[in-house]
């Protein structure tokens, strides 16, 4: 299990997180995936579609061989802290670390993403022709 931390080379701006797979170049491609596909809308996201591949985006190892999920939580949340990403200044981090986004929306935040899903059941659920 990893600690990693993405970096946009353009912007100078990065991000703290957590994976449990073996290879960080593949899963970084995969989070430029889900940001080209839409699968979530967040800081780094919006910043992926923006600048997309290839360009000067870089994935590092700051920690691994975490053994349990309580200690990969802790050591995201003490890296996001130190590092300060959760400041828009510096970083794309919108939670603390170790647990996803834990805060309220506003009304204006699930008005915008009550608009961005209409319609898509559609396409995954498409009507049937009669």
């Amino acid at each position: 299990m990893f600690i990693y931390l993405i970096v946009n080379h353009i912007t100078g701006k990065y991000y703290v997180g957590q994976h449990k797979g073996p290879d960080l170049q593949r899963y970084l491609r995969y989070k430029f995936s889900d940001a080209r596909n839409y699968r979530g809308s967040s800081y780094l996201f919006n910043s992926m579609k923006k600048h997309p591949l290839p360009c000067d985006w870089t994935i590092h190892a700051l920690l691994s061989d975490v053994q349990t999920k309580a200690e990969l939580d802790q050591h995201e949340r003490d890296f996001i802290a130190f590092l300060k990403s959760q400041d828009p200044e510096f970083g794309y981090n919108i939670c603390r670390g170790g647990e996803g986004f834990t805060g309220t929306f506003s009304a204006e935040s699930k008005a915008k993403m009550s608009a961005s899903h209409k319609g898509h059941h559609y396409l995954r659920n498409p009507p049937k022709n009669k």
